[in-house]
């Protein structure tokens, strides 16, 4: 039981730090678009 429940859990914890990735690739991908826009601007 306990074997089963820590190998979701770590199962989850890929899932949770693959998304965290995602967002922090996003999040970089974001502010270069919006940098490069507010830099065309000046």
């Amino acid at each position: 039981m306990l074997k089963e429940d820590s190998r979701k859990l770590q199962g989850e914890q890929i899932l949770l730090q693959e998304s965290c990735e995602e967002v922090k690739r996003l999040c970089e991908e974001a502010h270069k678009k919006i940098y490069d826009l507010w830099t065309k601007q000046q």
